[in-house]
Protein backbone atom coordinates (compact mmCIF):
# COMPACT_ATOMS: atom_id res chain seq x y z
CA UNK A 1 0.00 0.00 0.00
CA UNK A 2 1.89 3.14 -0.99
CA UNK A 3 0.73 6.66 -0.39
CA UNK A 4 0.21 9.14 2.60
CA UNK A 5 -2.84 8.17 4.94
CA UNK A 6 -4.87 11.43 5.63
CA UNK A 7 -5.49 13.28 8.87
CA UNK A 8 -8.86 13.13 8.96
CA UNK A 9 -9.62 9.35 8.83
CA UNK A 10 -8.61 8.86 12.55
CA UNK A 11 -10.86 11.08 14.09
CA UNK A 12 -13.31 10.49 12.12
CA UNK A 13 -13.19 6.98 12.86
CA UNK A 14 -13.36 7.87 16.64
CA UNK A 15 -16.06 10.03 16.21
CA UNK A 16 -18.29 7.60 14.10
CA UNK A 17 -17.35 4.63 16.91
CA UNK A 18 -18.25 6.81 20.18
CA UNK A 19 -21.64 7.21 17.99
CA UNK A 20 -22.17 3.73 16.92
CA UNK A 21 -22.02 2.22 20.49
CA UNK A 22 -23.80 4.79 21.99
CA UNK A 23 -26.76 3.75 19.31
CA UNK A 24 -26.04 0.06 21.06
CA UNK A 25 -25.56 1.65 24.79
CA UNK A 26 -29.15 3.88 24.12
CA UNK A 27 -31.51 0.82 22.83
CA UNK A 28 -29.69 -1.06 25.80
CA UNK A 29 -30.65 1.29 28.52
CA UNK A 30 -34.17 0.99 26.80
CA UNK A 31 -34.65 -3.02 26.73
CA UNK A 32 -32.84 -3.47 29.75
CA UNK A 33 -32.80 -0.71 31.96
CA UNK A 34 -29.12 -1.26 33.81
CA UNK A 35 -28.69 -0.40 37.35
CA UNK A 36 -27.11 3.26 37.66
CA UNK A 37 -24.56 1.85 39.74
CA UNK A 38 -23.28 0.26 37.29
CA UNK A 39 -20.34 1.95 35.79
CA UNK A 40 -19.62 0.82 32.31
CA UNK A 41 -22.91 1.49 30.86
CA UNK A 42 -23.02 5.13 31.77
CA UNK A 43 -22.03 7.18 29.32
CA UNK A 44 -18.88 9.25 30.71
CA UNK A 45 -16.96 5.42 29.97
CA UNK A 46 -18.46 4.64 27.38
CA UNK A 47 -17.36 7.33 25.21
CA UNK A 48 -13.76 8.10 26.97
CA UNK A 49 -12.89 4.15 26.50
CA UNK A 50 -14.54 4.52 23.04
CA UNK A 51 -12.32 7.37 22.13
CA UNK A 52 -8.82 5.97 23.54
CA UNK A 53 -9.22 2.31 22.36
CA UNK A 54 -10.51 3.66 18.39
CA UNK A 55 -7.33 6.16 18.94
CA UNK A 56 -5.06 3.58 20.15
CA UNK A 57 -6.46 1.25 17.03
CA UNK A 58 -5.97 4.60 14.57
CA UNK A 59 -2.41 5.02 15.62
CA UNK A 60 -1.78 1.08 15.50
CA UNK A 61 -3.09 0.98 12.38
CA UNK A 62 -1.22 3.89 10.92
CA UNK A 63 2.17 2.03 12.32
CA UNK A 64 1.13 -1.16 10.86
CA UNK A 65 0.08 0.22 6.83
CA UNK A 66 3.21 2.84 6.99
CA UNK A 67 5.53 -0.34 7.73
CA UNK A 68 6.94 1.03 10.93
CA UNK A 69 8.47 -1.19 13.26
CA UNK A 70 5.91 -2.37 16.14
CA UNK A 71 5.95 -2.85 19.83
CA UNK A 72 6.64 -6.16 21.42
CA UNK A 73 3.02 -6.77 22.97
CA UNK A 74 1.51 -5.60 19.35
CA UNK A 75 4.17 -8.26 18.04
CA UNK A 76 2.98 -11.06 20.31
CA UNK A 77 -0.74 -10.12 19.59
CA UNK A 78 -0.27 -10.83 15.91
CA UNK A 79 2.06 -13.63 16.11
CA UNK A 80 4.44 -15.00 13.04
CA UNK A 81 1.39 -14.82 10.32
CA UNK A 82 1.43 -10.96 10.46
CA UNK A 83 4.91 -11.04 8.47
CA UNK A 84 3.15 -12.91 5.33
CA UNK A 85 0.28 -10.63 4.98
CA UNK A 86 -0.46 -7.52 3.33
CA UNK A 87 -0.90 -4.25 5.80
CA UNK A 88 -4.20 -4.01 5.52
CA UNK A 89 -4.73 -7.92 6.54
CA UNK A 90 -2.62 -7.41 8.97
CA UNK A 91 -4.13 -4.90 10.76
CA UNK A 92 -7.37 -6.91 10.20
CA UNK A 93 -5.54 -9.32 12.13
CA UNK A 94 -4.37 -7.64 15.05
CA UNK A 95 -8.16 -5.96 15.01
CA UNK A 96 -10.06 -9.46 15.34
CA UNK A 97 -7.55 -10.90 18.51
CA UNK A 98 -7.89 -7.41 20.29
CA UNK A 99 -11.66 -7.53 19.68
CA UNK A 100 -11.35 -10.89 21.73
CA UNK A 101 -9.20 -9.86 24.12
CA UNK A 102 -11.74 -6.87 24.93
CA UNK A 103 -14.12 -9.61 25.73
CA UNK A 104 -12.56 -10.94 29.03
CA UNK A 105 -13.35 -8.06 31.18
CA UNK A 106 -17.57 -9.00 29.65
CA UNK A 107 -16.45 -12.38 31.05
CA UNK A 108 -15.30 -11.38 34.20
CA UNK A 109 -17.99 -9.32 34.50
CA UNK A 110 -20.72 -12.63 33.94
CA UNK A 111 -18.26 -15.04 36.40
CA UNK A 112 -18.59 -12.66 39.42
CA UNK A 113 -22.21 -11.07 39.23
CA UNK A 114 -23.80 -13.40 36.96
CA UNK A 115 -27.16 -11.55 37.55
CA UNK A 116 -25.33 -8.69 35.58
CA UNK A 117 -25.49 -11.51 32.21
CA UNK A 118 -27.32 -8.98 30.21
CA UNK A 119 -24.86 -5.64 30.99
CA UNK A 120 -21.92 -8.08 29.71
CA UNK A 121 -23.84 -8.28 26.35
CA UNK A 122 -24.43 -5.25 26.12
CA UNK A 123 -20.67 -4.69 26.76
CA UNK A 124 -19.73 -7.16 24.33
CA UNK A 125 -22.44 -5.67 21.84
CA UNK A 126 -20.70 -2.13 22.00
CA UNK A 127 -17.17 -3.66 21.84
CA UNK A 128 -18.14 -5.39 18.37
CA UNK A 129 -19.72 -2.47 17.03
CA UNK A 130 -16.61 0.10 17.91
CA UNK A 131 -15.00 -2.90 16.25
CA UNK A 132 -16.69 -2.99 13.22
CA UNK A 133 -16.77 0.48 12.78
CA UNK A 134 -13.20 1.29 13.42
CA UNK A 135 -12.23 -1.66 11.05
CA UNK A 136 -14.45 -0.84 8.60
CA UNK A 137 -13.56 2.56 8.29
CA UNK A 138 -9.55 2.59 8.67
CA UNK A 139 -9.08 0.10 6.33
CA UNK A 140 -11.84 1.37 3.55
CA UNK A 141 -10.71 5.14 3.65
CA UNK A 142 -7.42 4.81 3.55
CA UNK A 143 -7.67 2.62 0.41
CA UNK A 144 -9.42 4.79 -1.33
CA UNK A 145 -7.29 7.63 -0.07
CA UNK A 146 -4.38 6.06 -0.86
Amino acid sequence: MTGEIQTWIAPLTVLASIAAVLVVRAVAVILIHPDATFLPLTLTPVILDTAVLVTIAAFVFRRIVSGGSLPGPILALIGGRFFTLDRVSAFRVVAIRALMISFLPDIGVVVSRPQYWQYALTLAAMHVVAWAVCVRMLTGLVKRAA
